[in-house]
């Protein structure tokens, strides 16, 4: 099984339309079980506060699919994608993100990430199969 961080952009997109490629990253790489971490989710809350708009709709529909997946506190960092990345960086635990500031930083450190392309997911680097403890 492979543990993938999901970040705000990718569990929004996630949670609000199809996407494609799944099944080619798990006959690739295993089982893959989404861990979602706190500070991300209050992240989506905040977004889902705002009364209107399409960013909105999206946040309130993550926080239904958050709340089946697996939680992580951590507090290493400043901002959200600072968590992320050193949590990654520390575990090699690989990030969900569309976020291209955290993909810039992650792949200048050669961490492995899943992204979207056209609605297909994309695996960039080697997924481990640690697990967050």
């Amino acid at each position: 099984m492979v543990d993938v961080l999901l970040d705000a952009s990718f569990v929004m997109e996630l949670s609000s339309r199809p996407l494609t490629g799944f099944e080619e990253v798990e006959s690739k790489y295993g089982k893959i079980r989404f861990v979602i971490m706190d500070a991300v989710i209050e992240e989506i809350r905040k977004i889902a506060s705002l009364r209107a708009g399409k960013r909105a709709r999206k946040a309130r529909m993550a926080l239904d699919f958050v709340t089946k997946q697996r939680l992580l506190s951590y507090p290493n960092g400043e901002s959200v994608d600072d968590k992320l990345f050193n949590y990654a960086s520390e575990h090699l635990t690989p990030v969900a993100t569309l976020d291209r500031q955290l993909m810039k930083r992650l792949r200048n450190s050669n961490l492995p990430l899943l992204t979207l392309s056209k609605n297909r997911i994309q695996v960039e680097g080697v997924l481990s199969r640690a697990k967050p403890s």
